[in-house]
């Protein structure tokens, strides 16, 4: 390989030409290792591979003034083996664009499983069970940054014009994109080698492509000997010491090897400073086998006052034991101040017993939480595995705050003159919805929850603290709502809170405003009703909807308190609207005695529902076969139409030898309903016709 070595500086550009190429196979060795100090850049635009343990492709253990350029193609393989690692303080940027590869792995794509019946070739077919620990060594993380950066880390896209190309005029101000000067030079765009100023030739500026296959990160930020700090790379949306544009992916491949796609910090390290924070504007994608997968792992000692993602941070795992995918993990010890999400962060485990958090914080730092984006947490069961499914879908746990966390969730409406769907009217397109799904949990400090836009799928533990939760511009909140010490303000002044606890939830105060819909929980088979015990004032204005639904089945008539508070305001309760937001399989009243609001239910009857005859012969039967199978119960139990619900009915009813009966009895029961409602006569001046095909 190629070595700078000795007493004195080197002083010059140390330059990798984009058709240059490096390769070294051997233990311990380096493609191209700077251990003097430098006093200009370093650009590597060629290709540097290496293979052997203990090695590294590009290694710097010495200062370097300039900036580290890594542009082309750079790989390790062997135990240990690093990509890129620098070791030296570097007083400019470290800038990449590279395919970076780092792994100890002989085959990056696993071999089959042998199978256990038939036949099979075994002198031409490389199962799984033939690879040795030689096959499956561990290696070292793609990118290795420990030490201090003064202009921060920047993994880059490629430099491009919109749609419209260099003819186009992306900036509106009349001269084509080729014919603008982008970095002031002289020379215009579409005869610039480096338009962008930036001393990386354009053609060498690909999207940065950063992986690891096997336990290390693929971005690993740290050092157990010295302090690191990463300075902002520039200003404004640039104003961060770590920024992504590219991908990085981290895969543990084989069954039982974790994964970390990008970690700040090191176990036993030293601190860790990111100026500015951590900004993601790509994609950073962790998966595993029978282990963890965690997207973003900031560990103790690490400070970066925020995290903001526009692009994508996804853990992917499955197992049959209780492993987790995590996206974001905060560990106890680092500090983190606020996360804003406009992209998408997801966590995602295939299993039983597994767990998907998205984002986690251990350390109690964080206290503001912006999201205009999704964060999705889900859980998919093994259909083979015979355990019961006693995993986790957590979307937000910050249960470790002491002082208390900000949650705001908005919506970005569209720009002036779109046509992008938007089917609830309120300015944000469909697509731009926001969604929180999965479980909030929060601490014992004094909590806020604004959601404002977008819908919120997941129980929510406020935990200890005087919290708030504000619904607003039409969004809808549904999950069970927990508190544990009765100090909760709910007001909901245009949207929908589902609360699908079955127990009555004890907060302080409640408004449901005209615009607000509450629909609570009932479950008559344990005799218990949800909603809330509220200590204040509790408000349903006039204009406000309230529904119910259920989690079991009905016996018989029964009443349900469903508030109950110390001042109770109530206006009109809108009985339509309340059994419009109701199963359509009960007839559903409410009303108000003292400082309670009650709901009355019981079963709607056959005549009640339209049923012709041969369809009410069964009710009682289908009604009965409810209790036994909880599938077929919760789906009656969502139908709050009687199209939905008829629907759901007809799917119960047999299809032989009463078919035709029914259908001619369906026949008849149709013109009778025609002939009794139209109208009997026309209007002076006006024709009635009925036509029944």
């Amino acid at each position: 390989g190629v070595r700078v070595t000795g007493a004195s500086p080197f002083t010059g550009n140390i330059l990798v030409e984009g058709t240059g190429a490096i390769a070294v196979e051997g233990n311990n060795s380096y493609g191209l290792s700077v251990e003097s100090a430098l006093n200009g850049k370093l650009q590597s635009l060629g290709t540097v591979r290496v293979t052997g343990n203990d090695s590294a492709a590009i290694r710097t253990t010495g200062p370097i003034s300039g900036n580290v350029d890594l542009a082309g193609s750079i790989s390790a393989l062997g135990a240990n083996a690093t990509g890129v690692s620098i070791e030296g303080d570097v007083g400019g940027a470290l800038k990449i664009h590279s395919s970076v590869v780092a792994t100890g792995y002989r085959y990056t794509t696993p071999p089959p499983v042998r199978p256990t019946t038939g036949t099979f070739d075994n002198a031409t077919t490389l199962f799984l069970d033939e690879l040795d620990a030689d096959d499956l060594l561990q290696g070292g993380p793609a990118v290795r940054v420990g030490a201090n950066v003064a202009g921060g880390v920047l993994l880059d896209k490629a430099l491009a014009y919109s749609e419209a190309g260099i003819e186009g005029d992306d900036d509106k101000d009349g001269v084509k994109n080729g014919d603008e000067d982008d970095d002031g030079d002289g020379i215009k765009n579409r005869d610039d080698p480096d338009r962008d100023g930036d001393g990386i030739p354009d053609a060498s500026e690909t999207a940065a492509s950063i992986t690891s296959l096997g336990g290390a990160p693929a971005l690993l930020i740290g050092s157990t000997t010295n302090t690191v700090t990463l300075g902002a790379v520039g200003t404004g949306d640039a104003a961060y010491g770590l920024i992504n544009r590219g991908t990085i992916i981290g895969s543990g491949l084989y069954s039982g090897v974790e994964s970390r796609a990008v970690q700040l910090g090191v176990t036993g390290g030293q601190a860790v400073n990111v100026v500015g924070g951590v900004r993601n504007e790509g994609g950073i994608s962790s998966t595993a086998v029978d282990a963890n997968a965690t997207g973003l792992w900031i560990g103790s000692g690490v400070t970066a006052p925020t995290i903001n993602n526009s692009g994508a941070i996804q853990a992917v795992a499955s197992g049959k034991q209780t492993q987790s995918a995590t996206g974001i993990l905060i560990g106890a010890g680092a500090n983190v101040g606020s996360l804003t999400n406009t992209g998408n962060l997801v966590a995602s485990f295939g299993g039983n017993q597994g767990s998907a958090t998205v984002i986690r914080d251990q350390s109690g730092s964080l206290t503001q939480l912006d999201n205009a984006g999704s964060i999705i947490g889900s859980l998919t069961p093994n259909t083979g595995d015979t355990n019961p499914v006693t995993g986790k879908v957590t979307a937000i746990d910050v249960s470790a705050n002491t002082t208390g966390v900000t949650l705001r969730q908005y919506g970005i409406p569209a720009a002036a003159g779109s046509t992008a769907t938007d089917t609830d009217k309120d300015g944000v397109p469909d697509a731009n919805e926001p969604a929180i799904v999965g479980a909030i949990k929060l601490g014992s400090g004094a909590d806020t929850l604004n959601i404002e836009n977008g819908v919120v799928n997941g129980d929510i533990d406020f935990g200890a603290g005087a919290d708030r939760l504000n619904i607003s511009g039409g969004a809808v909140v549904t999950g069970a709502i927990a508190n544990s010490d009765g100090l909760l303000d709910i007001n909901v002044s245009k949207g929908t809170l589902a609360a699908t606890q079955t127990g009555a939830t004890a907060i302080s105060n409640l408004n449901i405003g005209a615009e607000g819909t509450l629909l609570v929980n009932l479950d008559p088979a344990n005799d218990r009703a949800g909603g809330f015990n509220v200590s204040g004032n509790a408000t349903l204005a006039t204009g406000s909807t309230l529904g119910v639904r259920f989690s079991s089945l009905i016996d018989q008539p029964e009443r349900f308190n469903v508030i109950t508070a110390g001042t109770l305001n109530v206006g009109q309760i809108n009985q339509t609207l309340l059994s419009d937001n109701s199963p359509y399989l009960y007839v559903v009243q409410g009303g108000v005695a003292g400082n309670t609001v009650y709901v009355d239910a019981r079963r709607r009857t056959a005549s009640e529902a339209g049923l012709i005859p041969v369809e009410a012969s069964a009710y009682d039967a289908v009604y009965g076969a409810l209790g036994s199978n909880e599938a077929l119960r919760n789906l009656f139990l969502s139908q709050t139409s009687r199209d939905g619900f008829i629907d759901a009915y007809e799917q119960m009813l047999p299809d032989h030898s009463g078919g035709p009966l029914m259908s001619l009895s369906a026949g008849v029961d149709a013109v009778t309903r025609a002939l009794t409602g139209r109208n009997a006569a026309a209007a002076p001046g006006e024709t009635s016709a009925w036509v029944q095909e």
